[in-house]
């Protein structure tokens, strides 16, 4: 069986705002979703997709990796070079 998340369960998941996790979403390196409800309202996504997704990003589970990251993208978007 499929399992399905939403925004808000991967706010819940990485311990992230939904502003956060929408800025995450609007990145390409995002999957896309599964389905989208509620009149365009409701992105739906699979579990094994966002598995894939998180692989490599040990930074959206642990809270000093976040911080560290975000420090640093604030620092290089001061000097005009950043990736999310």
């Amino acid at each position: 069986m499929v399992k399905l998340l939403s925004i808000a369960d991967l706010c819940v998941r990485w311990t992230y705002t939904k502003a956060g996790v929408h800025k995450l979403v609007k990145t390409e390196q995002f999957p896309k979703p599964f389905a989208i409800v509620s009149r365009g309202k409701v992105k739906i996504y699979r579990e094994e997709d966002i598995e894939l997704y998180e692989k490599n990003k040990p930074w959206l589970f642990n809270q000093e990796m976040k911080k560290r990251r975000q420090y640093l993208f604030l620092v290089n978007s001061q000097k005009g070079q950043f990736e999310i």
